[in-house]
């Protein structure tokens, strides 16, 4: 009896559904999700812009507190259904326009924090995000290649030293809040990359290489839980200065 070739074996194993073992698939895996991540990041970093330029979309905002509630619970409640029910949030005809939904109701959302915090901060914060995942999503394209856990610490800070004097030298924001978006960077790269390597390397998660679109509902939670948390911090450390003046 012939031995299979270890070409067949992996194509065996690939049509069981067995792609955490091939890298191949895993980094193509990786660079879908990635890139759907940066689009959106792109898109609520556009939206701060056009919430910060035009006076008229701020009077907007401000007057209809209520659409930007109503889409932040759409913004947390898609991805819950995700998790429920993946069937539907999966490489599908109703997948394209319910990952729609959720990034222009994230962006939405964002944009609205924006303009009722710091405007400047929350700018940053979301510019940098968008560097760091565009710079991630070529680094894969690129060398294709996935990060180790080390790989990914010493990637976050090589890119938040580099953009944190970009903006120094070509910003006339203010240092501390520059040193804040930078460190933003590093927890938020560091979370990213932890959250890939969990995913592709827990073997009870139920990912195929098709489910993209559904792994990307998992990030957009957890991103936005991260957002969200660091607004309270934000709020926070305001209202404790606010105290002592």
């Amino acid at each position: 009896m012939a031995t299979k070739t270890t070409e067949e074996s992996q194509r065996s194993n690939y049509s069981f559904g067995d792609w955490r073992s091939q890298s191949e698939l895993r980094i193509s895996f990786i660079m879908k999700v990635y890139t759907i991540l940066t689009g959106e990041a792109f898109i609520s970093t556009f939206f701060c812009l056009l919430s910060l330029i035009y006076e008229e979309i701020q009077l907007f905002q401000l007057s209809n507190k209520w659409l930007a509630f109503i889409l932040g619970i759409v913004a947390i409640t898609i991805p819950i259904l995700a998790a429920i029910y993946g069937e539907p949030f999966k490489e599908g005809i109703f997948s394209v326009p319910l990952l729609l939904l959720q990034v222009l109701s994230q962006a939405y959302v964002v944009a609205f924090i924006c303009i009722l915090t710091n405007p400047k901060l929350i700018l940053m914060v979301t510019f940098m995000s968008f560097a760091f995942l565009f710079a991630l999503t070529l680094y894969c394209f690129i060398s294709r290649n996935e990060f180790s856990a080390l790989g990914g610490v010493l990637f976050c800070s090589f890119l938040a030293v580099l953009l944190f004097f970009v903006f120094v030298f070509l910003t006339d924001n203010s240092f501390s809040l520059i040193m804040l978006s930078a460190l933003w960077v590093v927890l938020f790269g560091m979370y990213v990359i932890y959250d890939t390597l969990l995913m592709l390397g827990n073997p009870d998660n139920r990912f195929t290489q098709q489910d993209y679109v559904l792994a990307s509902f998992w990030f957009f939670t957890d991103i936005f839980v991260i957002f969200a948390s660091m607004f309270q911090i934000f709020s926070f450390v305001r209202n404790l200065r606010e105290e002592e003046k």
